[in-house]
């Protein structure tokens, strides 16, 4: 079952919820399967994890598992990354490549993103699909080749196929079987138990003791939305982990922007002015943001600029200032793409 162990090492999808339990009893059967799955999700709900966990229940797992990022291979070396070469095959082959398809022969091939594909990649994929065969570039003859095919699609996939970006007849190939990866939102309730199993691996990462997070901090990451869904949860404990003292996380440990999302959902406390004095946008009934999460963007990237100028870009001395750690004005930079660059004087 894909169900939380006694280990904490993370290498399989978590979840207690009634969501995400649904979702898990349908992975199951389609592992269980020869049939090509498609996992759709948004971004960092987990599913490369959710692609190990279908080889792994399937059998093919004591085949290998062979992962391509679909969106981090150039156009020009598509062929000799996915058909492989000969030595010699074309100027710079100074080696024989068996090539990525040929190297998932009796496991799973996973295509991560495969919705980033060009055109011509996507008919000599499907013709390898369909034929069963690779043919390596130099090479006389095709070799035959058996793997079963999970892959990944972003967000947007609908839209690339109603544009024509996306050939429909290797769409049926793939979507033999599509499972939908619930978001962080919809199972809030496993907050919990991801918190905590990312805690005792980050601290075995970091050579820390086995820590722990109290109720305050708990509260705030289950009430936060989290865009960046599983993965982003992750990437805050790191953030708080790294300027933590002791060996219980706190809510205080939690980058600003987290904390800020908790203060304005809580309907008990009085309202707070969140615009910098001098500032006028709070009386602007034209705030040019969306959504509540670009406005707290807006005001963070704001305060870090700020006093980041203020203190001629000294990370420690803006932190200082700020009432937060120099590791989590650093996360936050980087998160809200600020550079000196960019920001680096009064524009």
């Amino acid at each position: 079952m894909l169900t939380h162990s006694s280990t904490t090492r993370v290498e399989k999808p978590l979840g207690s919820s009634r969501a995400f339990r649904g979702f898990l009893t349908d992975l199951e059967r389609a592992a269980r399967t020869e049939t090509n799955v498609l996992l759709r999700g948004e971004s960092g709900t987990g599913k490369d994890l959710c692609a190990h966990a279908i080889h792994r229940e399937s059998s093919r797992t004591t085949g290998p598992f062979v992962t391509v990022d679909c969106a981090g291979i150039a156009e020009s070396l598509f062929d000799g990354e996915l058909f492989g070469h000969r030595r010699g095959a074309f100027t710079g082959a100074e080696r024989t490549r068996r090539g990525r398809l040929l190297s998932a022969d009796g496991g799973t091939l996973f295509l991560d993103g495969i919705d980033h594909l060009s055109l011509a990649a996507q008919t000599r994929l499907l013709r390898v699909i369909q034929e069963r065969e690779v043919h390596p570039l130099g090479e006389s003859r095709p070799r035959p080749v058996d793997f079963r095919l999970v892959s990944s699609a972003t967000e947007d996939f609908a839209r690339r196929l109603e544009e024509g970006r996306f050939r429909q007849d290797l769409f049926y190939r793939v979507n033999v079987i599509q499972l939908e990866i619930p978001t962080l939102r919809e199972r809030a309730e496993d907050i919990a138990l991801l918190a905590q199993t990312f805690l005792e691996d980050i601290a075995r990462h970091f050579r820390k003791p086995v820590l722990r997070i109290d109720e305050r901090a708990l509260r705030t990451l289950s009430t936060f939305d989290w865009p960046g869904n599983v993965r982003e949860l992750r990437s805050v404990l790191e953030c708080a982990v790294a300027s933590m003292r002791g060996e219980i996380l706190r809510e205080s440990d939690l980058p600003v922007y987290v904390r800020m999302a908790h203060d304005s959902s809580d309907k008990n406390k009085p309202s707070v002015q969140l615009t910098p004095k001098g500032d006028s946008t709070s009386e602007d009934s034209s705030f040019p943001f969306e959504s509540f999460h670009d406005k707290v963007r807006a005001y963070e990237q704001k305060l870090l600029v700020t006093a980041l100028r203020e203190y001629r870009w000294s990370y420690r001395s803006a932190a200082e200032a700020l009432g937060l750690s120099h590791h989590q004005v650093k996360y936050l930079c980087a998160k809200l793409g600020i550079r000196r660059t960019r920001f680096g004087s009064e524009e």
